[in-house]
């Protein structure tokens, strides 16, 4: 095949025999390594990605299979400073990539593992921080024993803020890295050279939460033309500053978007949402401690943010029936039923404790037909000539 115009750490397909492809990554602009007869070992790697009938596949370095996972994508990993909460977000081309780039744990740091990545990094890595290394160390470590770390893009922050990150000289470019106060942004197979930079800025200047200002780093690397190949998948993780006895509890985020159109447009309406339940979850506990004012804050800003999702507004309605609201309860109730006539079901359901006033309930249910609106007599439009 032709050489003559590769463009920036190109790949190409130099052979293939019996179910294995043989591809040269050449990391400088202009021609490749075998045209130019640059020193391999200085411009090139050549290695052997198996994709016959085996499983999976993998990258060999001599006799030994890395299998990596091919990840490319950028993230962002982060600590913040006010509430020490730990976390990671990403955004890829490649379908499902929060099953294996992300990982968090409270009280020991949040990880980054990409490009054809390595996903043990992530657990090896959270055990590492465990034993009390930092986030420099850690990654020490673990590239030392990794023969395929040239193909790696790795970041990790620890619990204390402090931020390593690696970037192999084989990862697809535009490649890149940046590191700040408790942060580290990353992305390979970007569009441009931007990316990272955009990434960062745009971290350092949003306010919010910790998962708020993460989005809006991915936000600004979308908008700084992202993954070249397009968008697919995103996540967003973040964990509690210190490890509970319930370590349930531990994580505040755990959202993913699998495959969307617009993956990160998905994921900030999802942590809409998950901002939504959790306000409604602090007003029914104000509420069982006695600070009725605080619980009916807390369930109008829960339906407010609730983007008419109808669970809210169902729940939102019964809270402000037990604290005797009763207007409010039956124009909620009434809402959440219009959108969705099966809660009409679960309002005779309610064991004792959660149980609505007959009042309330009677005029929640009023003048709505059970019926699905096919069985429904059709309404008369005109009426009939009087004889």
């Amino acid at each position: 095949m032709p050489h003559q115009r590769h463009l920036i750490a190109s790949a190409w397909i130099s052979s293939a025999h019996q179910g294995q492809v043989r591809v040269a990554i050449v990391l400088l602009p202009g021609r490749c390594a075998v045209c130019s007869g640059l020193d391999t070992r200085e411009r090139a790697r050549r290695f052997t990605i198996s994709c016959g009938a085996g499983v999976g596949g993998g990258v060999r370095y001599g006799a030994r299979v890395i299998s990596p996972r091919l990840a490319s994508t950028f993230s962002i990993v982060a600590r913040d400073a006010e509430t020490a909460e730990l976390g990671v977000a990403v955004q890829s081309r490649r379908f499902n990539c929060g099953a294996t780039v992300p990982w968090a744990a409270a009280g020991a740091g949040a990880i980054a593992t990409q490009a054809f990545g390595e996903p043990g990094y992530g657990p090896r890595a959270l055990a590492l921080l465990r034993e009390g290394r930092g986030a420099a160390e850690a990654l020490d470590a673990l590239l030392a024993l990794d023969p395929g770390r040239t193909l790696r893009q790795v970041a990790i922050v620890d619990d204390r803020g402090g931020v390593a990150a690696h970037t192999g000289a084989l990862c697809i470019p535009h490649a890149c890295h940046r590191t700040g106060a408790g942060y580290s942004v990353q992305g390979n197979l970007l569009a441009g050279a931007g990316v990272c930079d955009a990434m960062a800025a745009a971290f350092e200047r949003a306010p919010g939460s910790l998962a708020r200002r993460m989005l809006a780093a991915l936000t600004a690397a979308e908008r700084a033309g992202g993954d070249a190949r397009g968008r697919e998948a995103a996540a967003l993780l973040v964990e509690r500053p210190v490890s509970r006895d319930e370590p349930w509890r531990n994580r505040v985020v755990d959202l993913r978007v699998e495959q969307h159109r617009k993956p990160i447009h998905e994921l900030g309406r999802l942590l809409r949402l998950h901002e939504a339940f959790a306000l409604l979850a602090d007003a029914m506990r104000s509420l069982g401690e006695g600070r009725p004012d605080d619980a009916r804050r807390l369930a109008d800003e829960a339906v407010r943010r609730g983007q008419r999702h109808d669970e809210i507004g169902f729940w939102a309605g019964a809270l402000h029936a037990r604290m005797g609201d009763v207007e409010r309860a039956v124009a909620t109730l009434r809402i959440a039923i219009r959108r969705n006539p099966r809660w009409r079901s679960v309002l005779v359901r309610l064991p004792p404790q959660l149980a609505i006033p007959e009042a309330v309930l009677a005029r929640a249910l009023k003048r709505f037909d059970p019926r699905p609106r096919a069985d429904r007599a059709p309404r008369r439009t005109t009426r009939e000539p009087v004889s």
